[in-house]
């Protein structure tokens, strides 16, 4: 739901009905926002005096949604290497994060620590195997 405060003020587009509401304090209800909603919305003041106006900009965003995405199973032989790909479409103005998880346990970038517990989980002693490598 967004919510302007213009009380008392007069709207230059008037909307009755539907999902915008104009209320008799001079709100404007708009529920549930959708992306048709995003733009300039202007209050005007009027009396016998004159005028004014203010407008505001509304920005919808909108939550990520895939285009790329791993299968839900994938098959492939041992030593050999994979990609699993994954792409959202997202608004620009918002910074935009993947995280990526192994049975439930996040993989970091520096998959030091992902390493380390899973090598656990299965048995093996991770740093044993790092110092094998010196």
């Amino acid at each position: 739901m967004y919510f302007f405060n213009f009380a008392s003020h007069f709207w230059s587009m008037v909307c009755t009905g539907g999902r915008r509401h104009l209320l008799r304090n001079g709100n404007l209800v708009i529920t549930p926002v959708s992306r048709d909603d995003d733009g300039v919305y202007t209050c005007t003041a009027k009396n016998i005096y004159g005028e004014d106006s203010s407008s505001g900009r509304l920005i919808v965003l909108r939550e990520p949604e895939f285009y790329k995405s791993p299968p839900d199973v994938i098959r492939e032989a041992v030593g050999r290497s994979i990609t699993m790909e994954c792409e959202a479409y997202t608004d620009e103005i918002l910074d935009t994060t993947y995280m990526w998880r192994h049975n439930d346990m996040r993989i970091e970038l520096d998959d030091t620590n992902y390493l380390k517990n899973l090598a656990y989980e299965m048995g093996y002693d991770y740093e044993e195997r790092e110092k094998g490598k010196i």
